[in-house]
């Protein structure tokens, strides 16, 4: 299940007033491509069409025809974004941020291999 690209946001389908938009395809969209890419601000960072980013990332401007919502309101909001639109929005992709999430990270697996290895060395012969 696709998960929201920017950092720190956890939205997916399960979230039933979000929607997910793909990631444009460097190929057929580069210009678009590289603003999303700037805005997303993460490092190493290399984003392909599976990459989505959810509504919650876009002004309400940024979307256009919300037909379906007004023929039939029981139905999910089928939201689609102008050929334009560009993440604006609770974008904190702080490079220094994501470096020390990726360290604390790093430093909570290896405190819970050494509590985990000292268990262990105890029922050892």
């Amino acid at each position: 299940m696709p998960n929201c690209c920017v950092f720190g946001c956890n939205n997916n389908l399960k979230n039933s007033n979000v929607t997910l938009h793909n990631f444009p395809r460097e190929e057929k969209e580069p210009r678009r491509y590289k603003a999303w890419k700037n805005r997303i601000n993460r490092e190493n960072f290399k984003p392909n069409h599976n990459h989505v980013v959810c509504s919650e990332h876009f002004e309400d401007e940024d979307f256009v025809g919300r037909y379906k919502k007004d023929l039939m309101p029981q139905h999910k909001v089928v939201r689609r974004l102008s050929k334009t639109a560009i993440p604006s929005l609770h974008l904190t992709g702080n490079k220094d941020a994501e470096k020390a999430a990726k360290r604390l990270s790093t430093y909570i697996r290896k405190k819970i291999r050494r509590k985990r290895n000292k268990r262990w060395n105890r029922f050892t012969y």
